[in-house]
């Protein structure tokens, strides 16, 4: 397990990982005008597959959509019935309105004969940039579109529209899936911050288009439940959502690992250095050579056993490794920088003046 140099707790595994060129182009673009609290939070999100019957195509079902717009999952029809049609993919959170700069679906497999696409395309607030797969829209198919103005604001948002004829039972009935971009197996939002966050829309919480019989409506994920989130200082362990605890700079323990009762967390403990005190984590201190003492050990008193040098009346001179205090109880000279007796290195140590060993000391202080 690798530690962070300046937080010394193990690294974290996060939702910032490594994104698809057409994510990161958002960073490149400078989209983002910083972070957003609640907004910015897109854990909750569903993608949802919704037709309106009476919709009748003028130019745009991107903004004509307003006005048959629907604001909750009952309100989703996802089946057509044979006729011309033109359906949408909408965002929608359960958490209320966001705001996001990418979004990334596909299709599963689903039988293409009762549907034939004559045109598609995302809803971008101004305008974007989109990198679909090369027989997209289609079964097994996806994309992938980012905005190259303003960001989507809202909530049950149109972001892709679908026009096509819905051919009638002779044609056969199928199920049109929304899933993960083939491309890279992904299907979500990013955020707008720099750098941008994925937030992954499971398979419970995308819709799908039936055709010639009923599709299916998404439903909202449980809300998250706060797990062990490590810390570098006290509490080393605290009990947090998971975006929270990376937010506030802390290392996520994974679902079902708790801060009670055994703490998961790594704690620092004294680091002996021969006879040198130091509190670090294990790791930092396995990595310098010293030998670690436990979690919550502490250098006071000195843990850390060294060379005794004592009972100069005799030749050889006396020495023992022992802790600090009990050299100096020993009237001893105390070495905190020689480990070992064999050989013995108290004739080079053997004080000549009183303040000899105040002057070694000091330079291990």
């Amino acid at each position: 397990m690798r530690y962070h140099e300046d937080a010394k707790v193990p690294s974290a595994r996060g939702r910032t990982d490594p994104m698809r060129s057409v994510m990161v182009v958002l960073a490149v673009l400078g989209l983002a005008v910083g972070a957003w609290a609640d907004p910015a939070d897109l854990w909750d999100g569903v993608l949802i597959a919704h037709h309106v019957p009476e919709y009748v195509f003028v130019s745009d079902p991107c903004t004509e959509y307003a006005s048959h717009a629907i604001h909750d999952l009952s309100q989703v029809v996802n089946q057509l019935s044979g006729g011309m049609d033109v359906w949408w993919v909408l965002a929608a959170w359960n958490s209320g309105t966001k705001i996001w700069c990418g979004t990334e679906f596909g299709f599963g497999p689903f039988d293409p004969e009762p549907f034939a696409f004559h045109a598609s395309g995302a809803c971008f607030p101004v305008g974007g940039l989109e990198i679909p797969t090369p027989s997209w829209p289609g079964p097994n198919e996806g994309t992938a579109f980012v905005t190259t103005g303003d960001p989507w604001n809202g909530n049950y948002v149109p972001v892709y529209w679908f026009r096509g004829y819905a051919y009638g039972y002779p044609h056969g009935a199928t199920v049109i899936p929304l899933d993960v971009d083939p491309s890279n197996g992904f299907c979500g939002f990013c955020n707008c911050t720099i750098p941008p966050t994925e937030f992954y829309v499971g398979p419970d919480q995308r819709g799908a288009m039936g055709v010639n019989l009923p599709g299916i409506t998404p439903t909202f994920p449980s809300p998250p439940q706060p797990w062990a989130c490590c810390f570098s200082s006290m509490p080393y362990c605290r009990m947090l959502i998971e975006s929270i605890c990376l937010q506030v700079g802390g290392v996520w323990m994974g679902e079902g690992v708790s801060c009670c009762p055994i703490d998961p967390c790594p704690h620092p403990g004294a680091c002996c250095l021969i006879g040198v005190c130091s509190l670090m984590f294990e790791e930092e201190c396995t990595l310098v050579g010293g030998t670690f003492m436990g979690p919550d050990t502490f250098c006071e008193p000195n843990p850390c056993e060294a060379v005794c040098c004592f009972d100069f009346s005799t030749a050889p001179h006396a020495c023992e490794v022992m802790l600090e205090d009990d050299c100096l109880a020993a009237q001893g000279f105390w070495h905190p920088e020689v480990g070992s007796c064999d050989p013995n290195p108290c004739e080079i140590y053997t004080p000549t003046h009183n303040s000899s060993w105040g002057r070694i000391k000091s330079m291990y202080r």
